[in-house]
């Protein structure tokens, strides 16, 4: 799972954020994405280890949410997650699945590209 702080400012974004229903076993971050320990929500089978809803929280996703969030197959998520380790037919180091993954979802669910700081909409 990734957690680090890249990943972190990728999620905290109302495209990723909205997909979020509370379910067990969700991963978190809380207090926003300057020193933050991430941690699940709760255990698979219930018991909750604190509230999200109480404080500021940042969900991750795992790569099985991400490939639901995109809508895509697992192949065609697969593929469509290593195509944008492409950049204008260079290859680019992606750091883990979980970046791929949410990179695929934002660029085909909402058009938009990573800059390396913010989530910006595609060239048309």
């Amino acid at each position: 799972m990734d957690t680090s702080e890249t990943y972190i400012k990728m999620c905290d974004c109302p495209e990723i954020q909205e997909q979020h229903e509370y379910r067990h076993g969700g991963y978190f971050v809380a207090g926003g994405t300057d020193k933050t320990q991430p941690f699940m929500t709760s255990d698979m089978d219930g018991n909750w280890y604190i509230k999200p809803d109480r404080m500021r929280t940042i969900w991750l996703p795992r790569q099985d949410q991400l490939q639901e969030m995109s809508g895509l197959t697992w192949h065609d998520f697969d593929i469509l997650s290593w195509a944008c380790a492409w950049d204008d037919g260079k290859a680019t180091q992606i750091p883990t699945k979980e970046v791929a993954g949410i990179m695929a979802v934002m660029q085909h669910r909402h058009a938009k590209v990573w800059t390396g700081t913010e989530w910006q909409p595609t060239k048309p």
